[in-house]
């Protein structure tokens, strides 16, 4: 599965929108902040998740949880880090979500890459992709996976991504901004051309 995670609103508030093939398959809605920031994530004006993401982002505690339509947390996240070698070290997120359990990386090559991978098979389970490149404060994600769980996996973590790393709000200081993200060559290691490829057959 091909799907779009498109930024097309942010001052105060953050508004995005996922399409598949095209049609649109979510509405995200991230109002004004008061305080911990939460997303609410609908389909045909329904509310099918929110995630609660944690304003401070601090080592081993929680930086995301994540609830169904009836409030019941079946999610959350923590930030981690970890050393590639004696000298150099990279942060990256564990996501637990419906019993299953993944870790998220942010790579820096030709353009920026969130790789997915499931902590109990060691494989990939999903791909985003994005230029890095924010145009009057707004980008989008090109993001694969295999199937539809893993799809909206990818489509939780990538949100969190987002905005932890790329989102802006107030006014437009700037047209165009760029996300710089640097990799040590373990974390470069991880990523794998053919998992791509292979949600594209």
């Amino acid at each position: 599965m091909v799907t779009t995670l498109k930024k097309i609103h942010t001052r105060r508030y953050v508004d995005y929108e996922v399409t598949h093939q095209g049609k649109k398959t979510y509405d995200i809605h991230l109002p004004e902040q008061t305080g911990d920031e939460v997303f609410t994530i609908t389909k045909n004006n329904q509310t099918l998740y929110e995630m609660k993401v944690n304003i401070h982002s601090i080592n081993n505690r929680w930086s995301s949880e994540i609830f169904n339509e009836n409030k019941v947390k079946i999610g959350q996240s923590f930030k981690r880090s970890r050393m590639a070698n004696f000298f150099i070290g990279y942060t990256y997120y564990e996501f637990e979500f419906m019993n299953r359990h993944f870790e998220t990386f942010l790579i820096g090559i030709n353009g920026i890459k969130l790789l997915i991978f499931d902590v109990e098979t060691n494989k990939q389970i999903g791909l985003a992709e994005t230029s890095g490149v924010l145009h009057n404060n707004l980008n989008e994600w090109e993001m694969y996976a295999k199937n539809e769980q893993d799809s909206l996996i990818t489509l939780l973590a990538t949100l969190h991504m987002d905005y932890r790393r790329f989102t802006l709000r107030g006014p437009v200081r700037n047209n165009v901004h760029k996300v710089v993200v640097g990799s040590p060559k373990k974390l470069k290691a991880k990523y794998q051309p053919s998992f791509k490829d292979g949600v594209l057959k």
